[in-house]
């Protein structure tokens, strides 16, 4: 930590309850989250551009966080504001998104999924991800992950692996549909609070309404070790 961010810590451990966790992020999209773990230790996630606030927004925030006040007090949200990037760069992000592969067109396959499933969403961005490094292939891990969500910039990016003609396009959509749902959650997050983007109880049930969830998994079972070999293959 720097100065401003010591200073920061400072001053949220005199002001939250203790004990306290205190994570400062690089996330510019969301504020903060916080909650009190059973063991009674306080979990904070805070951007760390708040090293930069002042006095009166910094005690506004405590003051939410602590419970004095039942509102997020529009000058912390100002504050807020005035650390996001410019909206022309969001829209750059968006703009070297990669949709179209050799086999899969991203567009067309999550277009599909909003109809069917999502139909008052909003259109998303959504790009094929990039293969990793010579380095990173040589870790040999035995995991892969298929997609994500970005709640900063609104993009879900696919593995891909997935751009392949043995891939079956029910599987490439359950793996759109899966994202999508966590881009759901973080739609359904309160203003300024950080998104959870969780596999808890409620979207395990929401995972299964997919129309063939069952099918998908099947496959996804016969070929994994495939997936996992094609992970990290060398693609021009």
């Amino acid at each position: 930590m720097d100065l401003l961010e010591e200073g920061l810590a400072r001053f949220l451990r005199e002001r939250l309850p203790q004990p306290l966790k205190l994570t400062l992020t690089d996330n510019r999209r969301a504020l903060f989250s916080y909650r009190r773990r059973p063991d009674g230790v306080g979990e904070l996630r805070l951007a760390r551009y708040f090293a930069l606030a002042d006095r009166e927004t910094l005690d506004a925030l405590a003051a939410y966080l602590t419970g004095e006040i039942p509102r997020l007090p529009s000058s912390v949200r100002a504050f807020a504001d005035r650390q996001l990037p410019p909206a022309s760069l969001i829209r750059q992000a968006r703009l070297k998104a990669r949709p179209a592969g050799e086999h899969f067109d991203l567009s067309e396959v999550v277009g599909r999924v909003l109809a069917r499933f999502f139909p008052q969403m909003r259109p998303v961005s959504i790009t094929w991800g990039r293969r990793p490094s010579a380095l990173r292939r040589r870790a040999g891990k035995r995991t892969i992950q298929l997609g994500s969500y970005r709640p900063d910039d609104d993009l879900v990016t696919i593995h891909p692996a997935l751009d392949a003609p043995y891939v079956p396009p029910v599987y490439l959509e359950m793996v759109v549909f899966h994202e999508l749902l966590h881009r759901q959650q973080a739609q359904t997050t309160p203003p300024g609070v950080r998104p959870r983007l969780v596999h808890d109880r409620r979207f395990r049930v929401a995972e299964r309404l997919f129309e063939g969830y069952e099918e998908a998994l099947r496959w996804e079972k016969a070929h994994l070790s495939r997936l996992l070999s094609d992970r990290s293959a060398a693609k021009k």
